[in-house]
């Protein structure tokens, strides 16, 4: 709108201001008027009349003394873009902040001249301290276990000399006691000379993925135990027909050692075996997908 359709009344400025932001707005402009205040500075919005979209301004008014009696400048900047950016910026720190949350993933950094160690909240909730809290380097070391503290402090000292990233599974004790399996990753932050001035990373809690791995492994361990003490040969083919496991009764039954067999294809190994029952037995396994039995005549 131009002046001409403004008007000059405080009414006319009134009737701009967004509604949430009116009854404020007249306060200050009282306050001003009765001298309890002489100046002031306020955010407010303002619906723009040919459009009713909003704009953000930041007021800047003054009181002055003059011969015909109190005046109140004012200065209006739009600051609307920048609002918006900020509103940008929480609504991603609140994503961020979420996926912590849920990942139980944090970040930490600490820059090597004053060695001042920073935690982001979901850092310092894995360790079971307030957020906020800003310990020393060496205590936040002394969180990992006994038998981890010589490896965090290898990775670390030689990212911050050589520049070589780490990305390590480690066990912390918490400040209750409790062992929290951790990933934690470093890596160097350069000054624009190329000079390392800080080492930055990430910090998840990890605890359930490594026993679930655990508890993979011992299954895993359960069953190759099951197949090398059955007194059948067995072993195992991936898609490209290569050995993956042997057991014993299988290295005696091929006359052949695992080790020269595992990632072997089965037809380069027994060129023999081509057009024989055991061809005719194992084609077309893995679209039924289903073990094979080979009778005790089968021979490679």
């Amino acid at each position: 709108m131009n002046s001409d359709s403004f008007g000059s009344s405080l009414e006319a400025y009134s009737n701009l201001v967004h509604p949430a932001d009116r009854e404020a707005m007249v306060a200050r402009m009282a306050a001003a008027e009765t001298g309890q205040e002489t100046y002031f500075e306020a955010q407010q919005r303002f619906v723009r009349p040919v459009d009713d979209a909003i704009v953000h301004a930041l007021v800047v008014c003054e009181v002055s003394e003059t011969s015909a009696g109190r005046v109140l400048h004012g200065l209006l900047l739009d600051i609307t873009r920048r609002v918006e950016a900020e509103e940008e910026l929480g609504l991603a720190r609140q994503l961020v902040d979420l996926a912590g949350r849920t990942a139980r993933l944090g970040g930490w950094r600490v820059e090597l001249n004053s060695r001042q160690l920073v935690w982001t909240s979901e850092t310092a909730d894995i360790h079971e301290l307030p957020r906020g809290t800003a310990p020393a380097l060496e205590e936040a070391i002394d969180f990992y276990a006994p038998e981890h503290r010589e490896r965090i402090r290898e990775v670390f000292w030689r990212c911050a000399e050589t520049g070589q990233a780490y990305d390590e599974t480690l066990q912390i004790v918490t400040t209750t006691g409790r062992p929290v399996w951790v990933r934690t990753i470093g890596e160097p932050e350069r000054d624009p000379d190329g000079n390392i001035i800080a080492i930055q990373g990430a910090f998840q809690d990890v605890s359930e993925l490594v026993k679930e791995r655990d508890r993979s492994q011992g299954l895993s361990r359960r069953l190759v135990d099951t197949l090398e003490s059955i007194s059948d040969a067995f072993f195992t083919l991936d898609h490209e027909w290569r050995f993956t496991f042997m057991n014993n009764q299988a290295e005696i039954l091929l006359d052949r050692t695992r080790d020269s067999l595992l990632g072997k294809v089965v037809w380069e190994e027994f060129p023999d075996a081509l057009n024989t029952a055991f061809e005719r037995s194992i084609a077309g396994l893995w679209t039924i997908r289903k073990p094979c039995v080979l009778p005790n005549t089968t021979r490679l």
